[in-house]
């Protein structure tokens, strides 16, 4: 059977979400997703996504409102209207070539044929667009996560097993010093042994420069500091019954563009629909742009209803919808690509799965077999029956078959984990302690 997943001992924070350089007793996979995403810069596209939204939609919803602008107008011209003869006859008005007009125009929508109802579900669409854009970006982040936390759980692992090497050859080495006192052995095999201790300790010195500099890389990324005083839990890996559902926020993503093009595809039938609206008009003009006789400046007015409807476009509208549907096709080539590579990339972890738990029970085996050979070879160094080269070679053998171990069972709780955030499920909460 495989033993539990193990809880290495890392960096101290307090309870809670504190600010970079406080500590914390525990950390587990969830909180570093959590932190890594609330300190993305990404995230501040959250509000401003929200923001754009609001205003989108005050600007829509303001169709209906009453517009009003002033228009103005001056000029000179070479030429005015003119009647043969009528220049005879007294005070007939002659039309100035000086003219001016300034006008106060007010436009009331009363009917747009749904333009502004569906112009706010474009809104909507694309406000869903926008978040679930944000939420994959965001999600990915996950992956990162993964890949700093367990390689400190390997580094970490690593320099436990040759901690612990350390602790065994050093009470050998008393043995040894003993044994080479009384004549037993030669005193070269104290060398060796020594030699083996230092390489040890080099190997020691080099995993804990690399656990230091993941160490830093994850400080970053939740902004809190991390030490080697923080146990990190890692989820427990039950038994997976079937596959697990798809929970993506990609799936999202792809939906919330097939509704955007959906609404596009509405609006384009609502383009050619009747628009009403009221008009009215009051200014100044000279000559009078209601009567042009009337040559001094004088004041006017003019209101009414309008109506607009496009009643035939040469096909732009059925091409527009065309357009619309080929690019539906297009995200949902996306998504059946999206779901294929990831089915392919569920296949191969799964069957990771069930090799690493073959792996382990071999290792089990072998380092059971090897710890034998040990404790038989060191028994004959002691009574010089071997020299230490021969014992070192055994124990090295030992050290490295514990450390594969050590990292095939990280490399199962890995996968599991790789399992749950391919599909976007949740991780499983249980965690369990390091014995």
């Amino acid at each position: 059977m495989v033993r539990k997943i193990l809880i290495i001992v890392l960096v101290s924070f307090s309870v809670g979400y504190p600010s970079k350089g406080n500590q914390r007793d525990t950390l587990d996979l969830q909180y570093c997703y959590s932190k890594a995403r609330e300190l993305s810069p990404l995230k501040k596209q959250e509000l401003l996504n929200k923001s754009i939204h609001e205003l989108n939609y005050k600007n829509s919803g303001s169709s209906y409102l009453p517009k009003l602008f002033i228009n103005g107008k001056a000029s000179y011209q070479s030429e005015v209207i003119t009647i043969p003869g009528l220049s005879l006859v007294p005070e007939f008005p002659i039309i100035p070539k000086e003219q001016f007009n300034v006008s106060i125009n007010l436009h009331q929508n009363i009917y747009d044929g749904g333009l502004s109802k569906h112009s706010r579900q474009i809104d909507e669409s694309q406000l869903v667009i926008a978040e679930m854009d944000l939420e994959t970006q965001l999600y990915r982040l996950n992956e990162t996560i993964n890949s700093i936390y367990f390689n400190i759980l390997n580094l970490q692992e690593g320099l436990k097993i040759l901690d612990k090497s350390l602790e065994n050859l050093a009470s050998q080495k008393k043995l040894i010093e003993s044994r080479v006192k009384n004549g037993v052995i030669l005193e070269s095999n104290l060398f060796n042994l020594e030699k083996q201790i230092l390489t040890i300790e080099q190997e020691i010195i080099s995993l804990e420069s690399d656990r230091n500099v993941m160490y830093t890389m994850l400080s970053e990324w939740i902004g809190q500091d991390v030490t080697t005083e923080t146990i990190l839990l890692i989820p427990d890996s039950p038994e997976l019954e079937q596959t697990l559902s798809i929970n993506r926020p990609e799936m999202g993503l792809f939906e919330s563009q097939r509704n955007l093009l959906d609404a596009q595809y509405g609006i384009s039938n609502i383009n050619r629909t009747p628009k009403i609206w009221a008009f009215a008009q009051g200014g100044i003009g000279q000559p009078n742009p209601m009567n042009f006789f009337e040559v001094d400046p004088e004041t006017y007015y003019i209101f009414g209803i309008q109506l607009n409807w496009d009643i035939y476009d040469w096909g732009q509208t059925n091409r527009k919808k065309q357009v619309f549907k080929m690019q539906q096709a297009i995200v949902d080539t996306k998504q059946q690509d999206f779901e294929r590579n990831l089915n392919i990339s569920m296949i191969k972890q799964y069957r990771e799965l069930e090799k690493l738990k073959e792996i382990l029970h071999k290792d089990d085996q072998i380092i059971e077999l090897q710890e034998m050979i040990v404790k038989s070879t060191f028994s004959e160094l002691e009574n010089g029956v071997i020299t230490s080269t021969q014992y070192l070679t055994e124990l090295n053998t030992l050290i490295q078959a514990q450390i594969k171990r050590a990292q095939h069972e990280l490399s199962l709780s890995h996968t599991y984990v790789n399992i749950y955030t391919s599909t976007g499920n949740n991780l499983n909460s249980n965690n369990i302690e390091n014995e």
